[in-house]
C-alpha cells in the first residue's frame, strides 16, 4: 500500500515545478512591459556612434542628398546626431561635441549637465531634420544649417539650427550650435 505522505509530496513537487516557473514568467513579463521603451528596460540598447537612425512615419523622412560625398557624409552625421538625441544616452550624445564647444553661454561640460537634465525630465524624445545645407568656412570648419523639429513628450518646437563642425580624428565634432525657433 502507498504511503499518503509520499503521494502528497509527489503532487506538491509536480505543482511547484509547474506553478513557480509560470509565476516567474508572469512577473518578468509584467516588468518588461512596464518598462517598455523606458530607459530602465532590460531590452534597452542605445545605438552605436554613427549608426543608421530609425525613421518613423511621424516625422519627415530624410533622403541622402544626391550630391558629392561631403553631402552624404554630413547627412549621415546629422542622422546619427538625431539618433543620439532619441537614444537619451548622454555619452553617445556628447560624443558628437568637441571638448572646446562654446555656444549660448555654455561650454562642453555645461552642455553635458544641461542635456542630462533634458534626458532625465522627458521620457519620449523625437527629433527630425530636413532642408540641410552647408558652407565651408575658415580653419577647416563647416557651417551646417537645417530645419529641426524637436518633440519632448507632448511639447513640440520647430526652428532653424546652425552648427559649426570640424573634423577631428576622422569624425565630425560640433564646436558651436544655435537654435532659432520659428
Amino acid at each position: 500500500m502507498s504511503n499518503p505522505l509520499l503521494i502528497l509530496k509527489g503532487w506538491l513537487v509536480i505543482i511547484l515545478a509547474i506553478i513557480v516557473p509560470v509565476c516567474i514568467g508572469i512577473v518578468v513579463g509584467v516588468n518588461v512591459l512596464k518598462n517598455k521603451g523606458g530607459k530602465t528596460s532590460p531590452l534597452y540598447n542605445p545605438p552605436q556612434y554613427y549608426s543608421n537612425p530609425t525613421v518613423t512615419d511621424e516625422y519627415t523622412p530624410k533622403t541622402t542628398p544626391p550630391g558629392n560625398p561631403m553631402d552624404r557624409e554630413l547627412a549621415s552625421f546629422l542622422s546619427s546626431w538625431e539618433s543620439a538625441w532619441e537614444s537619451q544616452n548622454i555619452d553617445y550624445f556628447m560624443g558628437f561635441y568637441d571638448k572646446g564647444f562654446q555656444s549660448r553661454g555654455l561650454d562642453y561640460y555645461q552642455l553635458e549637465e544641461y542635456q542630462k537634465d533634458i534626458f532625465y525630465k522627458f521620457q519620449d524624445i523625437k527629433l527630425s531634420w530636413d532642408e540641410a545645407n552647408y558652407q565651408q568656412i575658415s580653419g577647416g570648419r563647416i557651417r551646417l544649417n537645417f530645419r529641426q523639429k524637436l518633440v519632448l513628450d507632448d511639447q513640440s518646437d520647430t526652428g532653424t539650427v546652425t552648427m559649426e563642425v570640424i573634423k577631428d580624428k576622422g569624425r565630425w565634432q560640433i564646436i558651436s550650435e544655435t537654435w532659432n525657433p520659428y
